[in-house]
């Protein structure tokens, strides 16, 4: 039987399909954190008796176990080593030859000896130029391939991964030697990647292992940090850049690198994370959060009367900042030449007049105590609902999302009567209009402590960077970072400021994992900014393929045969 991965490079995660009729066999996903990954799943897409996906093989990374159909057994059992050592040889960093001849010494004749069960087949396992090849060591024949090109022609497209496997291996062994192959397949990329410099990454179609937590392995995707300046900050992975390597853009790739969490969620704000998209399209959600995502606030201000010491123009102003709680989607815009109706306008009035609080304490100092209506309140705003408005707005009726503004200040005989319009409008036009006190983001920290920090310096170490980012054992005094919270670093590179951890550390951001801080102003509940933020950008895209497709038919004489692209 032969299968092909559908996603190129990534053993980690793909569909196995049948090369005869193109079928789906097995899925394999992976779990991953940040920084490692955790498990690796064998699914059974179509299970003999029926019934939906069946998860029948598992790699566990951290406690290097394997399981087969509920069968849990550790790496260490089924696999046994030669005896024997080598001398290790290092051929010179830019000879290609040298190149090759590094790949058979560290990767060829390095057998394994694989047996999942005493009932079982032992299978010796070892790479090849062209893959890995299973034997078995009883009849001396090999039982399974499995094909991983790691040197294809510059410019070339990477050619997809094949497994090949016997009617033996069928039999008993098929899960388990899926298993076998990507655990090793991975193991040999780590060693390639942690040893073979800028040549062996240069050389080798499966750097950077778009399957690991590139955080880790994938140093493309780290802006250093440095005590004065900050480097690797062009983003290079476009088509052509890197020879040998696919770059081009894809909807499938995209969807699979593509990641929203959120971390935080409040009544007023949300903190949430984008993982694998570029710097100008988060940078594009964020302005459009402040500018373009549209709400409703006091445009007109009609003074009928103002007689307390802020002039009108000023006390308008303030007004025209108080954020209003009404949805914008039940409200059209208002043109400049459109007349006011119920469906673009929402009419507020304000009639207060200060006086002396006859019931006020013997001896009070507190103007809210002697006087009533001492302050002009954001609460005073009373809606006057016109047309169908109470109905469409019963269930929440259009006020200021705070009412305790304070607007202005009034004494015994002062008065303010006012006529209020609200329209709907975006922050580009004015601040008012954006539905967002801040919106901002920033890029994952990543903290590489490149070799033991002395016990006696551990805690000036840990002072170094942000409360809980740096862990010390309180026995060893042994530094380590804590991933978990390793976002919360400030960096301020306090760190490169004291020699004795000048060459103990490394400062970096992840470049396309970007921690975004949004708070609301009211209007909208945190967790629906984004959203309608994607519906803004959504019609941009609309409208610039509508204006593509009038280009293409001007320039085809409306030629049917031209066809666009799927949006």
């Amino acid at each position: 039987m032969e299968v092909t991965f559908d996603n190129k490079t990534n053993v980690l995660n793909a569909k196995l399909h049948a090369t005869h009729d193109g079928s789906v066999i097995y899925s394999v996903t992976t779990d991953e954190t940040v920084f490692s990954r955790t498990y690796t799943y064998i699914k059974d897409t179509n299970p003999a008796l029926g019934g939906g996906t069946t998860i029948v093989g598992v790699i566990n990374w951290s406690k290097k176990t394997f399981e087969i159909n509920g069968h849990r057994k550790a790496i260490d059992d089924v696999r046994r080593k030669p005896g024997g050592f080598r001398n290790k040889w290092v051929p010179p960093r830019w000879s290609y030859s040298g190149i090759q001849e590094l790949m058979k010494t560290w990767c060829a004749d390095r057998s394994r000896y694989w047996k999942w069960a005493e009932d079982r087949e032992e299978y010796e396992v070892v790479h090849q130029e062209e893959g890995w090849e299973a034997k078995c060591t009883s009849t001396g024949e090999i039982e399974a391939r499995f094909s991983v090109p790691y040197r294809p022609v510059l410019w070339g497209k990477v050619k997809p991964l094949v497994l090949n496997l016997s009617r033996v291996a069928l039999a008993k062994d098929e899960v388990f030697l899926i298993l076998v192959f990507i655990y090793s397949e991975i193991k040999r990329q780590e060693k390639m990647n942690s040893a073979g410099g800028w040549t062996t990454k240069f050389l080798n179609p499966l750097w950077p292992p778009s399957s690991m937590p590139a955080q880790t392995f994938d140093e493309r995707r780290l802006v250093g940090i440095q005590a004065e300046r900050v480097t690797n900050v062009s983003s290079r992975d476009f088509p052509g850049h890197y020879p040998g390597e696919d770059h081009s853009w894809n909807l499938s790739k995209f969807k699979q690198n593509l990641t929203v969490k959120v971390q935080r969620l409040s009544q007023h704000s949300i903190d949430f994370d984008i993982v694998g998209v570029d710097a100008s399209i988060a940078n594009a959600f964020r302005r459009i959060m402040i500018a373009e995502v549209p709400t409703v606030c006091i445009e007109q201000v009609y003074v009928w009367n103002n007689t307390t010491v802020i002039v009108d123009e000023v006390l308008s102003h303030r007004i025209g900042l108080v954020p209003l709680n009404v949805d914008p989607a039940l409200m059209t815009m208002r043109g400049p030449n459109d007349q006011p109706t119920d469906q673009n306008t929402i009419v507020f009035h304000v009639d207060i007049t200060c006086e002396r609080n006859p019931h006020a304490p013997k001896g009070s100092t507190d103007p809210r105590q002697l006087y009533i209506n001492s302050e002009f309140l954001s609460s005073h705003l009373k809606w006057t609902p016109a047309g169908e408005q109470e109905e469409v707005f019963a269930s929440k009726p259009p006020a200021p999302t705070n009412p305790d503004i304070v607007l202005a200040k009034l004494r015994p005989g002062q008065q303010i009567n006012m006529e209020l319009h609200a329209v709907k409008g975006v922050g580009k036009d004015h601040a008012k209009f954006s539905p967002v006190a801040t919106a901002s983001y920033r890029l994952l920290p990543h903290i590489k402590i490149t070799k033991p920090i002395p016990p006696h310096l551990a805690e000036k170490f840990q002072k170094c960077f942000s409360p809980g980012v740096i862990k010390v054992d309180p026995r060893t005094k042994e530094v380590s970072v804590d991933e978990e919270n390793v976002r919360n670093d400030s960096v301020s590179r306090e760190v490169l400021r004291h020699p004795e951890f000048a060459d103990s550390v490394e400062l970096s951001r992840v470049r396309d994992y970007f921690l975004f801080n949004v708070e609301s102003e009211g209007p909208y509940a945190p967790e629906r900014i984004l959203p309608e933020a994607i519906k803004v950008m959504r019609e941009k895209l609309a409208v610039i393929r509508q204006a593509a497709e009038a280009l293409r038919d001007k320039s085809t004489g409306g030629d049917t045969d031209v066809v666009m692209g799927d949006s």
